[in-house]
């Protein structure tokens, strides 16, 4: 597992602490988007990674605007995609 997925479910693990109120990281989840995306793929070495970062950056993105039914399921969401499963069906997952 990329060192940044690490630290990234670290942080989706203190956002559902705080019960999803977007508050795990100064500025909110779609903010660490930005970094996170540019470290994730400096550390990537596949295709499938990179994919992944895209997708899960997508959701990132997103969550300010999501409700509050939706943001435990993207936050589950970025897991499985971490985990590399497909399933991942969030309205937040690009189609």
């Amino acid at each position: 597992m990329l060192p940044s997925f690490e630290t990234l479910l670290k942080i989706l693990g203190q956002e559902e602490k705080s019960g999803f109120q977007n508050k795990a990281v100064i500025g909110g989840l779609q903010q660490l988007a930005t970094q996170w995306v540019g470290t994730a793929i400096k550390e990537s070495t596949s295709k499938d990674e990179r994919l992944q970062i895209e997708k899960i950056a997508a959701i990132l993105k997103k969550y300010p605007q999501m409700s509050a039914d939706e943001r435990p399921v993207a936050l589950s969401d970025i897991r499985q995609i971490i985990a590399g499963e497909t399933t991942a069906t969030s309205v937040a997952t690009p189609k």
